[in-house]
């Protein structure tokens, strides 16, 4: 009923009809019917657009439950939109909804149209990587750290097989049509591919790109019709856009051993329970900026009052270090703190993320601090970084009891490793001395 091409029969019969009364009638569109169709155009998109913007703030705050759920009524409405907008005003935003292609041939077509398509987008990627453009999507791993994995996979399901085929429908399908009946079929291409790409949160290399591929698939529906090779060739691209920019490098972060990987997804276990926290969101900001503001800043919320505000930093920061290089000065500088929380905090950092370059500072710290909590974790750090010689000269001659008997319980714990592990990451005593 909202075929473009029934909407265009009833007319050729009202020019057939006028021909034989000695009429003329004009089928191109009147100025007040374009203003109508680029208005209702503009309504739609704005509507669709609403739950995408939402999903994108939800996306900065790592709020993955709501992202996921807003880019999911975003598709539903450009795919429901433009469908009752045809069946209520066909003469305004009537288009062709043809599926599958009418031919034969045109299967064998398509696909010599799906490997040309990726053959040109792949020469533009190359082309605007070489220039310089910037082709990282989204916030990198720091962002994919703090998201629970079945988000994850809901995101790529989405992402990979919802989303092709409302954008297909909504900008190859309708949008471009609509583009058509106000301006020439050349500007209409160029129209739909330009805001098509810019409606993604990504810098312009990967804009480019995008601008191409959507000026190749308007081409193919200007001259086949047909959605559904459309909605493949989409489909394949962002399965393997996910596959490259989220699934592995989020495999990179769990880990490649069973234990490392285990320990990872108890992290991020923990870090989902505690995600809800107002303190937690503005953590999971500071994790998306620079290195040397990042690190200072969510090693400061170590110093808080709330144990669990402690906790989803401690786990942001064993994360971020396990991955990135040039923490390790931040920690340093931190064990200097007069914040003894700070302190404590950071020194289970150092020791679970093995920052075996700070056991010095670490020795020094249980030397120098009066704070038997400080003392004892790091203590643990020690244990955990195999310094079997500093637990050695801390049980016999710290002058606090309880600190000495922690250091040799550690130290008994390091010796029954495998190999003696400890002993091999063993560094000199000196600069030891006992606590005040």
């Amino acid at each position: 009923m909202w075929k473009v091409e029934e909407v265009n029969n009833t007319m050729q019969n009202d020019r057939n009809t006028g021909q034989r009364e000695g009429k003329m009638t004009d089928l191109s569109p009147t100025t007040t019917e374009k203003v109508k169709v680029a208005l209702l155009f503009a309504g739609l998109f704005l509507i669709t657009m609403v739950p995408a913007w939402c999903s994108r703030y939800y996306i900065a705050e790592f709020e993955a439950r709501a992202a996921i759920s807003w880019g999911l009524a975003g598709y539903l409405l450009m795919i429901i939109c433009p469908l009752a907008a045809a069946r209520w005003k066909p003469q305004l935003a009537g288009f062709d909804t043809t599926i599958l292609p009418r031919k034969w041939r045109e299967t064998g077509l398509a696909i010599v149209f799906a490997l040309l398509t990726l053959f040109t987008c792949g020469i533009v990627y190359s082309l605007a990587k070489t220039l310089g453009f910037s082709m990282l999507l989204g916030h990198g791993e720091r962002a994919l750290e703090l998201l629970p994995k079945s988000y994850l996979v809901l995101a790529i399901v989405v992402v990979s097989l919802v989303g092709p085929i409302a954008e297909e429908i909504f900008w190859r399908g309708y949008a471009l049509q609509q583009f058509e009946k106000i301006m020439p079929g050349f500007f209409a291409l160029i129209l739909q591919a330009g805001l098509w790409a810019i409606i993604h949160p990504y810098p312009v290399g990967p804009l480019i790109c995008l601008c191409v591929q959507g000026v190749l698939m308007g081409l193919w529906r200007q001259r086949m019709k047909s959605l559904l090779p459309l909605i493949l060739l989409h489909v394949f691209i962002n399965v393997s856009v996910s596959i490259r920019s989220i699934w592995m490098p989020y495999q990179k972060i769990l880990g490649t051993s069973q234990t490392e990987r285990s320990a990872n997804e108890k992290v991020l276990a923990e870090l989902e329970k505690l995600q809800r926290l107002p303190e937690a969101r503005q953590i999971r900001k500071l994790a998306t900026k620079p290195q040397d503001e990042a690190v200072p800043g969510i090693i400061a919320y170590l110093g808080s009052n709330n144990e669990n505000v402690r906790t989803y930093a401690t786990n942001v920061l064993m994360m971020m270090t396990k991955h990135e290089s040039g923490t390790a000065k931040y920690y340093a500088e931190a064990l200097r703190s007069p914040n003894e929380r700070v302190v404590d905090g950071v020194e289970s950092v150092i020791g679970l993320v093995h920052c075996y370059g700070l056991i010095p500072q670490i020795r020094e710290t249980i030397a120098n601090s009066n704070d038997k909590s400080v003392q004892i974790s790091g203590v643990i750090a020690l244990k955990d970084l195999g310094d079997a010689d500093g637990l050695r000269e801390i049980a016999a001659s710290h002058s606090s009891e309880k600190v000495r008997n922690a250091a040799q319980k550690m130290l008994d714990r390091l010796l029954k490793t495998p190999n003696h592990a400890g002993e091999a990451k063993s560094t000199p005593t000196s600069g030891i001395s006992e606590g005040r």
